[in-house]
């Protein structure tokens, strides 16, 4: 049987709505339950046209009564869209378009769209001063007969919150219009707005952005204290800090109290870490004119680091004398690594070493030369390993235990010896330590008789000089990448050998070979005009240098080597 066609599939289909609408229609009449339902259809054309240019047209006269549901798919009125289509105050008064509408229908002042974003957010978001102080005195006046019920209404609208918990007060913030934020406060200040979805309040979004004019309005002018968190722990000293912005972190301080120099966020960080960490040495002082700033000196992080260790960590050597000018005890704490503030300076950044020499000239802090962390490791160790010529000063110091040894029984020059550095700077640091004096002790054999088993017994029968500053399988695996590159090596040099002699011999028995016959060309190559011929003799050319040059080179090298 020949299927349907599509009019008639159509049809039938239709009738089957019909029928199922009747259905639920007679339903609903016999249960008795009759509810009113908004049409909702999306906005035309003309509408959205009047919405962008702010013109009250046909379009918005033929819809006045029912505005609140022509919707763009997002649910956006068509204040929504004219708000969002203002980039600057325009020369006519802007509000004029929003009193219109809002006078043909009230509902659209706190209707939301898909996002739960008010007119007033997007006003706030947008700087648009005029209309955020319209919307407001609307909200006012929509209880004319009771001035405080108007007030309500209208900081119920202020502290409405969207998809991401942000108030309009957030928005302003965010994209940074004081004059907004100046209303807003004015208009609610004994209100707290509270962090939204990222855990971020106004006051942190504006210190952590650099909006200082914002922190002082809010700090001058909020009659209870705002709240002051942000993302991971953090409070608003944190972001001002991180900004290195001294009239913002004093004006904090000032306001809200020295307490929050030692709340630390998620990671164990306090505001004097950020400092130390970043070298701003003017809010370290600033810290540690505080009682409470000096007791912060002393906590550590999640992972143990103390305000101390970071600035050393990060070489900034000014901060660092600060600290301990203020608080010298606690160059004796360490990390959790074991690592006390001269461990974190030979792993400072940069060349210049400046943290590690000031430490090295403080006699007091002549105990940190020799300490081992918990692998057993000295800070000469580290920069033996390192082989960081640049921190090589520490051995000149006469109170350095050269020879001290790590839980694997390696001393300094057992490090540089096996240190992942270049060849030619491990090479000059073995030199450099042998110089002042280190000789290597070889208690490898004892390291590697512990290993025990396979391995163990593998290297008992191997010259362990040739392994121990390598050790087990670290060892096996070099000797291997040893053996890879020579076997590469002979290789590449027996086809460039053989590229040579080819190249070599094809330019004197060329192709097609020579003209003999008498003449001015006798002698010549016959192909000698052809391009492809041509082609043949720059590449032959090419190839012959580059392999006698690969030639030369490895002869040159195994020279080196053996040298």
């Amino acid at each position: 049987m020949d299927s349907p066609s599509l009019h008639e599939a159509q049809t039938e289909y239709q009738e089957t709505e019909d029928e199922e609408i009747v259905e639920i229609e007679n339903e609903i009449v016999e249960t008795g339950d009759i509810t009113e339902q908004q049409t909702e259809t999306y906005m035309g054309y003309e509408l959205y046209s009047a919405a962008e240019r702010g013109e009250i047209n046909y379009a918005v006269l033929e819809r006045k009564d029912n505005l609140q549901s022509s919707l763009t798919p997002n649910k956006n009125t068509i204040l929504h869209i004219y708000i969002t289509s203002r980039t600057t105050e325009d020369l006519e008064e802007p509000t004029m378009f929003v009193k219109a509408i809002l006078a043909f229908c009230p509902a659209l002042l706190m209707q939301t769209n898909t996002k739960n974003e008010t007119p007033l957010h997007m006003a706030a978001r947008y700087g648009h001063v005029s209309i955020v102080e319209m919307l407001i005195q609307h909200a006012k006046a929509l209880h004319p007969e009771n001035l405080e019920r108007g007030v309500e209404e209208a900081r119920e609208m202020m502290r409405m919150t969207n998809q991401n918990q942000d108030t309009a007060f957030h928005e302003a913030v965010r994209f940074n219009h004081p004059k907004v934020v100046e209303i807003l406060v004015k208009e609610d200040c004994y209100f707290v707005y509270l962090a939204n979805k990222e855990h971020e309040t106004p006051l942190y979004m504006a210190a952590e952005r650099g909006y200082s004019d914002i922190v002082f309005e809010m700090l001058d002018n909020c009659k209870e204290p705002p709240a002051t968190g942000g993302p991971i722990g953090r409070n608003v000293l944190h972001a001002a800090t991180t900004n290195e912005d001294i009239e913002m972190i004093k004006n904090i301080l000032g306001k809200m109290g020295a307490l929050m120099l030692k709340e630390a966020d998620e990671n164990g960080l306090t505001p004097l870490h950020h400092a130390a960490y970043m070298g701003c040495l003017p809010a370290v002082k600033l810290f540690l004119q505080y009682p409470i700033g000096r007791e912060a000196v002393y906590m550590k992080s999640k992972i143990g680091n103390t305000a101390l260790h970071l600035a050393a960590l990060s070489n900034h050597k000014k901060t660092m004398l600060e600290i301990i000018k203020w608080c010298p005890g606690c160059c004796e704490l360490v990390n959790d690594k074991g690592w006390n503030i001269l461990h974190s300076a030979v792993h400072s950044r940069g060349t210049t070493g400046q943290a590690m020499r000031a430490i090295l000239k403080m006699k007091p802090l002549s105990s940190l030369l020799n300490e081992k962390d918990n692998e057993g490791n000295t800070p000469l160790h580290y920069i033996a390993n390192s082989a960081n010529i640049h921190r090589a000063a520490l051995i000149d110091h006469p109170r350095v235990d050269k020879m001290a040894f790590n839980k694997q029984n390696q001393n300094a020059l057992d490090l540089a010896s096996s240190a992942q550095a270049f060849v030619q700077r491990k090479i000059s640091f073995k030199k450099l330590l042998k110089k002042k004096g280190l000789r290597s002790q070889m208690r490898y054999k004892r390291a590697t008789a512990n290993i025990g088993g396979e391995q163990g017994n593998k290297m008992k029968g191997t010259n362990y000089l040739a392994t121990a500053n390598i050790g087990g399988e670290q060892g096996n695996r070099k000797k291997g990448n040893i053996l890879f590159v020579n076997g590469f090596k002979e290789a590449n040099l027996i086809v460039a050998a053989l590229i040579a002699t080819v190249t070599f011999t094809a330019s004197f028995t060329l192709p097609g070979g020579y003209v003999s016959e008498k003449g001015p060309l006798q002698g010549t190559p016959v192909l000698g005009k052809s391009l492809a011929f041509k082609s043949f003799i720059v590449m032959d050319a090419i190839a012959m240098v580059l392999s006698s040059s690969a030639v030369s080179f490895h002869v040159f090298l195994s020279f080196r080597q053996e040298s």
